[in-house]
């Protein structure tokens, strides 16, 4: 399976887990599926574009004449690309919290915040590094 599958697996797989402990109601996961959906639809074109980019930068590796302004061109090109998923998922998350009841509100900001310490976790590798380099100290 490819990286980017089992991320988006992962990213379902949490989003899920957080739904059903939000404890959705019957109308409230009608409104939350047409979200989603209105949700992906708004994000698909952006990745596409984000993965024909990468995948035309990384054709351009075996070019040796690139040149640091194409460089800076392609990267600029990705990072819009990036920003905008993130404007568009920023808003859907805001659009599930408003779904939720004030009780599930507070149950919402908890898990959001969960969710954002593991983007935010480096991981193993990450903890490893770290640890050297403070043994190198």
């Amino acid at each position: 399976m490819r990286r980017t599958n089992t991320l988006r697996a992962n990213r379902q797989l949490s989003e899920g887990l957080l739904v059903r402990r939000l404890g959705f109601s019957p109308e409230q996961m009608k409104q939350y599926r047409q979200s989603r959906l209105h949700f992906r639809q708004q994000v698909k074109p952006h990745e596409d574009s984000l993965r024909t980019l990468r995948t035309g930068m990384l054709d351009r590796v075996k070019d040796s004449l690139v040149t640091d302004d194409e460089l800076t061109r392609m990267a600029d090109a990705m990072y819009n690309q990036n920003r905008q998923i993130t404007r568009i998922r920023f808003r859907h998350w805001q659009q599930v919290r408003s779904l939720c009841l004030p009780d599930q509100q507070a149950t919402f900001d908890q898990l959001i915040r969960q969710i954002g310490q593991g983007m935010n976790n480096p991981g193993l590798r990450g903890r490893v590094q770290q640890r050297m380099s403070e043994k190198e100290r």
